[in-house]
């Protein structure tokens, strides 16, 4: 079976898994969420207090007991007992406020994270980089310090991401109706970030960070109407965290129905252009060293010999020869395109070019550095055994204007550089690579079971949303292009999807690409061995 119909055959089963977030008399419209309450399954702190890289030495409970104790020690008659209190209640608030001042991109403090003024933590870092400039990019995004969004950062666990960043604001309990009436505060007072595997929420003034792990809302999910404009546009929800047991949420959103919306209730799996990089999946190799590329063209039926002479310098071009040019009419010596680096003939004829035009290129230009041949029509045994002797490069132009490598010669001539230092490295065969990582996918998908590992899904509903990346990862490598405009746009593409399905597996704890190995087949041929 061909990895196309294996692609196709794993996203019917994925989706087929998949319960769908419409029902009854919906349509199209999406409904305001109402999630049930329920507790953290096999969570990620796993009911232990999460630990943050940050926090408030002193609370204001402390301090407030600290003052009235003094107090009554004074009331008591005993003074020492209350200066000693006192003093030392204002200097754990004084030591609060520099901390707090440092969070918020002042002086830093002893121990602080030193980060230099010009960076963005946020920007720089893979694991939340689109997220946040997809922030930056909407209607008033507020700034984020550097020490800030380093403490933000030191709290994502191994392998987690951020999906979505939102201007946000809290308030004590679960009120989401008082909540939805809320309008953006100007200063973006807070920031919340939803991860693959819970929400983080900073505090812009106090620098508190509140990890909340688990699903979308532990209570009650709800959006503003369509007709709520910026900037009180939104969804609120009730959460809880182990240092904050009830509090209400609202992620700011410039518009409703929109990315983000999406990103909220089912993950960023469709949308995400940057993941960071896994140890289960093999590191992408190094473009320039790829072998078997053939660059995308400006495409078009080459009706006459001028049109093929335009293709072959395009693609000149494309491979490394950026002065190539046409020779035009006249007596060139059968050379059609030249550049510094080397020279190229096209023929455009009904018949397979054969040895003796082959070797009459390389005898007209013996100086050249590079020799390339360009045919509609094909080539002969014997000029292909003539180009592999005389080192010419060969190439073939279809009917739709596609470049095509035929002989070694010629794949090593689409490396820019074996162009410039005339050395051509081996390096690993793209198409080859491209096809064992499809394999690599296939084999974890074919392997494991959908129903027995939403069982390993870390809050209710992560499943479906880890789910979302593994079926847009076997989307893409189904409909992948023919043609890339580079080699490195071609090892971007196919890496970034196998990181893509490779979340699937490493969220629900099962290998990859192994895969659990507890899929049941159900072909026919299979009962019958």
């Amino acid at each position: 079976m061909s990895v196309e119909s294996n692609l196709v055959s794993a996203e019917r089963r994925l989706i087929d898994g998949i319960p769908s977030r419409r029902t009854g008399d919906e349509g199209t419209q999406r409904q305001p969420i109402v999630l049930a309450r329920s507790f953290l399954r096999g969570g990620l702190v796993s009911g232990e207090k999460a630990k943050r890289p940050w926090s408030h030495p002193v609370s204001n409970k402390v301090l407030l007991i600290a003052v009235v104790v003094g107090a009554l020690g004074s009331a008591a008659g005993a003074p020492p007992i209350a200066i000693v209190l006192w003093g030392w209640a204002f200097i754990a608030w004084r030591k609060r406020k520099k901390e707090e001042r440092a969070a918020l991109g002042g002086a830093p403090v002893a121990g602080a994270l030193e980060v230099p003024d010009d960076r963005q933590p946020l920007a720089d870092d893979p694991r939340s980089a689109w997220a946040y400039r997809r922030y930056c990019g909407g209607l008033e995004p507020a700034p984020v310090s550097p020490v800030l969004a380093e403490r933000i950062l030191a709290t994502l666990q191994p392998g987690d991401h951020v999906e979505l960043i939102a201007d946000a604001a809290t308030c004590a309990g679960w009120q989401v109706d008082t909540m939805l009436k809320k309008a953006r505060p100007s200063s973006g007072a807070a920031i919340a970030l939803r991860t693959l595997r819970g929400w983080i929420v900073a505090d812009r003034k106090t620098a508190r960070i509140t990890v909340a792990p688990g699903p979308l809302a532990k209570g009650r999910a709800v959006r503003t109407a369509d007709a709520v404009t910026w900037p009180v546009s939104g969804l609120a929800m009730e959460l809880s965290a182990p240092d904050r047991p009830k509090f209400t949420l609202k992620v700011f959103l410039d518009r409703l129905n929109t990315v983000d919306l999406d990103i909220l209730e089912e993950g960023a799996g469709a949308h995400i252009r940057r993941l960071p990089e896994a140890p289960e999946v093999p590191p992408a190799p190094d473009p320039d060293t790829m072998t078997n590329f053939e660059p995308a063209l400006p495409t078009g039926l080459p009706t006459d010999w001028k049109a093929a002479e335009e293709i072959a310098q395009a693609h000149m071009c494309e491979i490394g020869f950026s002065d190539a040019r046409l020779t035009g009419a006249g007596r060139d010596g059968g050379i059609d395109v030249t550049s510094a680096l080397g020279v190229a003939q096209v023929k455009m004829q009904a018949l397979p070019v054969g040895a003796g035009l082959v070797q009459q290129l390389r005898g007209s230009r013996p100086d050249a550095a590079h020799h390339l041949f360009y045919s509609t029509s094909g080539y002969t045994s014997a000029a292909l055994e003539a180009a592999d002797q005389t080192h010419v490069g060969l190439f073939t132009i279809t009917s739709s204007g596609a470049v095509s490598a035929v002989n070694d010669m010629a794949q090593g001539l689409v490396r820019t550089s074996g162009i410039r230092s005339g050395v051509y490295p081996e390096g690993p065969d793209l198409k080859q690579w491209a096809q064992e990582l499809c394999d690599r996918v296939m084999t974890a998908v074919n392997s494991t079971d959908a129903k027995r590992a939403a069982h390993h899904e870390r809050y209710p509903g992560q499943w479906k949303r880890v789910a979302g990346y593994q079926l847009q990862a076997l989307k893409n490598l189904d409909n992948r292009p023919t043609t890339f405009e580079s080699a490195k746009a071609a090892v971007i593409f196919y890496h970034h999807n196998e990181l893509l399905a490779a979340v699937y597996f490493r969220e629900l704890g099962i290998p990859y690409p192994g895969g659990a190995g507890d899929k049941v087949s159900e072909e026919l041929e299979d009962f019958y061995s």
